[in-house]
């Protein structure tokens, strides 16, 4: 359902719909699998970039960061929205922290090849905002 109306543009429904999903998964958390925190905060986090609502949504990346594993296809998935969350609100270091970390040894035995695609056009966005900072960008040039 959550699916339906992400598609359909109905972001603030499926804000609600993850809080009211946020609140039951509280309310039984000794039962809760902890990576289903995380969904729903990263669904959430997609939905209030979409809004424009970018302060909810670094709230929401915190929690993340905290229910996925460094190894696991969601984290990848969380960092990809996180790191565009960052370059959204201007915080290009943020942006470029989060590209530093993401694309490690590991990254490509996890990633697939669109995701090491996006994080190759997200290496360019970062040399394209700040050249200076990043021009060294081959030093962390994503291997196949």
């Amino acid at each position: 359902m959550i699916k339906y109306f992400h598609l359909h543009n109905l972001n603030k429904k499926v804000i609600k719909i993850c809080d009211e999903a946020l609140c039951f998964l509280e309310k039984y958390k000794t039962i809760t699998p902890e990576g289903w925190l995380g969904e729903f905060n990263l669904e959430k986090m997609e939905n209030l970039m979409l809004l424009k609502d970018y302060e909810k949504g670094i709230e929401c990346a915190k929690i993340c960061n905290i229910y996925f594993s460094k190894f696991s296809i969601n984290r990848i998935i969380f960092k990809e929205n996180y790191f565009l969350l960052c370059m959204r609100t201007g915080n290009y270091f943020a942006a470029g922290q989060v590209y530093k970390e993401t694309v490690n040894k590991t990254f490509t035995t996890v990633a697939t090849k669109p995701y090491i695609e996006k994080w190759k056009i997200f290496r360019g966005f970062l040399s394209l905002v700040q050249p200076v900072q990043f021009k060294n960008m081959r030093n962390l040039a994503i291997e196949p």
